[in-house]
């Protein structure tokens, strides 16, 4: 059984890279809830937007041959609301699954299946993600199996493939410090080659604001 979905079909890539960007949509009380507890659900839900906004406006490839994008939502049933936000003629798609680490999975999955040799996917916690960071990654992907973005926090903010491995999702402690080392654990563990990106940091705590002024505005 195909996670693409019934009434997809197969397509034939123009671009052999694919970026997927994982996003929420900003309704008060369903996004950083970390942060809700200390500035309230709305600016939590307006931090969440302009972070999400900023990420997708800095990473549009300024050569349409480099890669192509493709925003991938939850819950599923939020597609009209995500699609009238973030109008673009990228491609949209929900994600599948029951949790963090099967929804990844299943976006990479989805991804090869549909033709991309190499596959980066982001999340919508980390406003410094560039165009620059996903050209490293995707140059990574020429020579490694495996290319990882760290973030502050232990966990991490990239994660790219050229082929599907799924034990990279399996077993991962999420919205831990121990992220990131578990995930290199099982990279090493399965004996494949990585590639790594500079450190950066999420937005997921109020002490983070003070690292980015534009949300600090949000915030006050």
């Amino acid at each position: 059984m195909t996670v693409c979905g019934a009434s997809e079909e197969k397509q034939r890539c123009m671009n052999k890279n694919l970026l997927i960007v994982f996003v929420k949509y900003p309704a008060p009380g369903t996004v950083k809830q970390r942060l809700a507890r200390h500035i309230g659900a709305e600016a939590a839900a307006k931090i969440y937007r302009q972070i999400a906004e900023t990420i997708i406006n800095n990473t549009v490839p300024n050569n349409a041959a480099d890669y192509d994008v493709e925003i991938c939502f939850d819950p599923k049933d939020d597609k009209h609301l995500v699609q009238s936000w973030l109008t673009s003629s990228n491609r949209f798609s929900a994600q599948q699954g029951n949790g963090l680490g099967e929804r990844m999975r299943n976006a990479f999955i989805c991804a090869f299946e549909s033709g991309f040799k190499r596959v980066i996917l982001i999340g919508s916690d980390c406003p410094d993600i560039s165009r620059k960071i996903i050209l490293q990654g995707f140059a990574h992907l020429q020579q490694k199996d495996i290319v990882i973005g760290p973030a502050c926090d232990g966990g991490y903010y990239l994660i790219g493939l050229r082929q599907q491995r799924e034990e990279v999702f399996q077993d991962i402690e999420w919205g831990t410090e121990k992220v990131f080392q578990q995930t290199c654990d099982k990279i090493k563990a399965a004996g494949l080659s990585f590639g790594l990106l500079p450190t950066l940091r999420d937005v997921d705590r109020v002490e983070d604001l003070k690292y980015y002024s534009f949300l600090e505005m949000s915030a006050s």
